[in-house]
């Protein structure tokens, strides 16, 4: 039979290793691998991801490199396929995600207008590089294509000098995605589905300051993974602010399907359309 000391010296013993291997696995470096790189002027952003799954910019600008803070990548693809959609309509505003990456509407010279891309890194320090629109556009797939191609790779590929291995439909629904945003717009972009909703999710009834058979829109944007841009939600044909509201919180409130290209989710138009005297809803 084990004595007791020595079933007391086994469990100290198995304590002792499970610290020290938590340990070891804390003091491995990160494993960075470069994923995916776009230029602004004479500059070089590279986007890099590591073995634990997190995402990164380097800025490289003629002598001065700035190496971003690292990045929850679920949360910035969500942020990246919202700025790409901004710069498909056109728009002319900031957009920021946390403390680490920022877009800033910028003029250079007379005639070239874009954006002041900015990165901080851990502690604070910014570079600041001005890329044209289609720059910025071209950063922002380059992005999203670096966040898709970690989500399709392996945790062996991250960790070694393999680097990463997206599958072929992971390309094939990148380049898609890509057609999209660069040669369609947007008033042509596919039609998201509505799925069937229960008889009490009915679009509002419309606005009282809108004649009869005046047709009032409420139309979003979805995303490729379905869920709804609010950021883009317009209403055409009302000023009356709360029907613009109850519009909102319906198309918020549905569980939409994107529109799908030779298989692949792509960003897709959502809307209907009120008149007093019916509704009507229009793909």
């Amino acid at each position: 039979m084990i004595s007791r000391n020595t079933i007391q010296s086994l469990v100290l013993f198995l304590i002792t290793l499970g610290t020290y291997q938590t340990a070891a696995l804390a003091q491995q470096p990160l494993s960075w691998r470069p994923a995916d790189s776009s230029e602004a002027g004479s500059a070089q952003l590279r986007t890099e991801v590591s073995s634990a799954r997190r995402v990164r910019i380097v800025l490289a600008n003629g002598p001065r490199t700035l190496t971003g803070a690292e990045m929850d990548p679920s949360l910035l693809a969500r942020w990246i396929e919202s700025v790409r959609v901004g710069l498909a309509l056109g728009t002319q505003r900031s957009f920021q995600f946390e403390n680490t990456l920022a877009l800033q509407p910028a003029v250079k010279g007379a005639d070239s207008a874009g954006f002041a891309i900015t990165l901080a890194d851990s502690i604070g320090d910014e570079q600041r590089v001005f890329a044209t629109v289609p720059e910025t556009a071209t950063f922002a797939a380059s992005l999203e294509h670096a966040i898709e191609r970690l989500s399709a790779s392996s945790g062996q590929d991250l960790a070694t000098a393999a680097g990463l291995h997206a599958d072929s439909t992971e390309y094939r629904c990148e380049r898609v995605r890509d057609s999209v945003f660069v040669q369609v717009k947007p008033q042509d972009w596919p039609i998201a589905k509505w799925p069937g909703q229960p008889s009490d999710r009915h679009p509002p009834r419309g606005p009282e300051d809108v004649s009869p058979k005046v047709p009032v829109v409420a139309a979003t944007v979805i995303l490729a993974d379905g869920s709804m841009d609010s950021t883009y939600f317009d209403v055409a044909g009302t000023k009356d602010a709360s029907y613009k509201r109850r519009a909102l919180d319906l198309l918020s409130s549905v569980k939409w399907s994107p529109a799908l290209i030779a298989g692949c989710p792509v960003v897709s138009k959502a809307s209907f359309t009120v008149v007093r005297i019916g509704i009507r809803r229009s793909p």
